[in-house]
């Protein structure tokens, strides 16, 4: 990754985002001679950009492009990749949180809902110093590590609840009602954005 020439990759004007490759791997946003943003995708760098969580600020950028750059390897190894890149190219915007407006435009667009999370000490802690490595806030790492998890699952998530609804002749849609139901899930709680350590 350190021998990378962004410039020889395949690249996608940021307003073009439905010609981004499918296939898995890093991407850079550039705009001019400055690496905005690099971010990976597990699955599809596609898919990882339909509800993007910087898309609402990176579109500020005119003539920003995506380099993308194909890695089918193992999801540490994906990982190491991005860690090495944002080492060597130190993209402003991996360094910075989110602005507020532009964390309201997201939220509207996407239709995002908040919640608290309670974490053991020690797994605050880590994720503490690994929020910090990546200069990003915890809240900010913490949602953006579940979104990719999300993202990379859904389609196996879907299959699943596909096989039941066959199994049990209901439709997809009663399927998820009964798992929501059972998940106790309410999508008028969101109280918080913050990832609050357990006593």
């Amino acid at each position: 990754m350190t021998s990378i020439e962004l410039r020889s990759l395949p690249c996608v004007r940021l307003c073009d985002l439905e010609l981004l490759p499918e296939f898995p791997g890093v991407y850079f946003v550039v705009s001019g001679e400055n690496v905005l943003y690099i971010g990976k995708a597990e699955a599809s760098i596609r898919s990882r950009w339909r509800q993007h969580h910087r898309k609402s600020q990176l579109v500020e950028f005119k003539d920003a492009v995506i380099y993308c750059k194909e890695a089918r390897c193992s999801k540490q190894e994906l990982k190491a990749l991005e860690d090495a890149a944002i080492l060597k190219f130190r993209p402003s915007l991996n360094q910075n949180r989110i602005p507020a407006k532009h964390k309201q435009i997201a939220s509207a667009s996407s239709k995002l809902k908040r919640f608290s999370i309670r974490l053991p000490k020690f797994h605050y802690k880590e994720l503490s110093l690994w929020s910090t490595c990546r200069g990003q806030s915890v809240s900010g790492l913490a949602e953006r590590e579940l979104m990719e998890w999300i993202e990379a699952n859904e389609e196996q998530i879907e299959r699943i609840i596909a096989d039941e609804a066959e199994e049990t002749g209901r439709s997809v849609d009663e399927v998820k009602k009964q798992w929501l139901s059972d998940a106790n899930y309410d999508p008028s709680v969101f109280n918080s954005d913050r990832v609050n350590p357990e006593e």
